[in-house]
C-alpha cells in the first residue's frame, strides 16, 4: 500500500521548514524530531487560557485573568527598584498593576489616566489587595482582539 502524495512533504527532513537552519536542524534531531510529522504530533508542553474575564468583584487570585479596567491614577516608583503602580477600576472593584522595570514616561503617555484597557496576566493578592504585576498585555479597549484567548 503506497502513501498518497498528498502526504510526501510530512516525511520530509526538519531542514525544509523555512527557518530552521542547520544549527536549529541538529537540536531537533538530538529531541528525536527529524521529519516534519514527528513536529506535527508533538504536543505542546504547556499553554495560557487568557478566556476567564470576570469582574474584579468576582475575580480569583492565582489565576490569569483578562479584565477591561478603566485607569484611575498612577503612582511612579520614589526610588530605584520600586514598581511604578497603576490604580484600575472596573465599578466591581479595584486593582494596583505593578510595572517592574519600566521607563515612567512610557506607561503615562500607554496607559494614561481615564484610558479604558483590556489587561491580561496573573492576579494575586499583595498587602490586602488585588494585583497584577507585569500584566502579559496591556493595550487598549480597541485593541482587545490582539490578545490571544488561548
Amino acid at each position: 500500500m503506497s502513501r498518497p502524495a498528498l502526504l510526501f512533504p510530512l516525511f520530509g527532513h526538519v531542514n525544509g521548514i523555512s527557518g530552521v537552519g542547520p544549527k536549529l536542524s541538529k537540536v531537533l534531531e538530538r529531541l528525536g524530531l527529524k521529519c516534519i510529522r514527528d513536529l506535527v504530533w508533538l504536543p505542546p508542553l504547556n499553554f495560557i487560557d487568557r478566556r476567564y474575564s470576570p469582574t474584579l468583584h468576582d475575580c480569583a487570585e492565582g489565576q490569569v485573568a483578562t479584565l477591561t479596567v478603566k485607569i484611575e491614577r498612577h503612582t511612579p516608583p520614589s526610588r530605584k527598584g520600586q514598581p511604578f503602580r497603576i490604580l484600575a477600576t472596573d465599578g466591581t472593584g479595584k486593582i494596583e498593576i505593578a510595572l517592574f522595570n519600566l521607563q515612567p514616561d512610557y506607561v503615562e503617555r500607554t496607559l494614561q489616566p481615564g484610558l479604558e484597557c483590556v489587561i491580561s496576566g496573573r492576579t494575586e493578592r499583595y498587602q490586602n489587595r488585588l494585583q497584577m504585576a507585569n500584566p502579559d498585555y496591556a493595550v487598549p479597549l480597541y485593541e482587545r482582539d490582539k490578545i490571544p484567548a488561548v
